[in-house]
Order: C-alpha cells, then structure tokens, then sequence
C-alpha cells in the first residue's frame, strides 16, 4: 500500500501481495486505486461527495447495497456502473446510506443525504471487460 499526498489529496494505490516481498519500482504494476478526494472523478463525472440520487442520472437505478459484515462498509451497484469501479459509499455524520430491512445486510433502498465516499478502481478485474481500465480525471 502507497498513499500519494498533494496538499490535501490522497490516492491510496494498493500493489499485489505476490509483489510485496520485492522493492516498488516505476516498474511495479497497480492493481488496485482508491480515491476518496472530491477532486478526482470518473470519466462519467461520479466523484466523492457526490450524492446517490445523482449517481442513478449517470449509472441508472441503484441495484444493490450491501454492507460487510466485519467494517461495516456499504458497496453500492447501479445498472450502468462499469466493470471493475466499486462505490464505497455512507450517509451524513458517518451513518448508513442504505435503508435495510432488519437484520439484513443489502438493500435497494438509501437515505436522501446518501453519497459516494470513495471510488475504488480494481484495475486488473476491469480489464476482463473490453480490455479496458477505468480511469480517474482530476476536476480541480
């Protein structure tokens, strides 16, 4: 793992476990990004702080949110939402975004202040679809 900082930017940049026992080079393959910083964006505009209700215009209905068991992180699925981007996602004050039946751990429903917290580009995962990778663009 590899946090990149920029004044008040974070990247996390997360490598194989295979490779950890060898030295990160220029050469060393990302596997993983996660970006939690409002700057960056998806090519289709979704960024952090962006509120769910306006993910649906872009990536179509919310199909699922799901929270782990172990952290209690909620992982939210659109219709349109490409391969290999995950939204990490919450509501206001650190609470929930989805609205869940009890004792259950997905929904289809969330809280109106519901945002993206964080974008997670699995970089490898994404290219079995079209060979292509998700990428990130910084808007500010």
């Amino acid at each position: 793992l590899v946090v990149v900082k920029d004044k008040d930017t974070a990247v996390m940049l997360m490598y194989p476990i295979s490779d950890q026992a060898r030295p990160i080079n220029d050469r060393t393959k990302i596997e993983y990004v996660l970006v939690c910083d409002g700057s960056y964006a998806t090519k289709d505009g979704i960024h952090p702080g962006m509120f769910l209700r306006d993910v649906e215009s872009i990536y179509g209905k919310l199909t699922k949110i799901s929270m782990s068991e172990i952290e209690s992180r909620e992982e939210a699925e659109f219709a349109r939402i490409p391969s290999g981007i995950t939204l990490r996602v919450g509501g206001a004050n650190y609470a929930q975004a989805g609205i869940y039946p009890h004792g259950k751990r997905e929904t289809k429903r969330f809280h109106p202040d519901a945002s993206v917290w964080c974008i997670a580009i699995d970089i490898f995962g994404a290219r079995n679809e079209k060979n292509k990778s998700p990428s990130l663009n910084q808007t500010e």
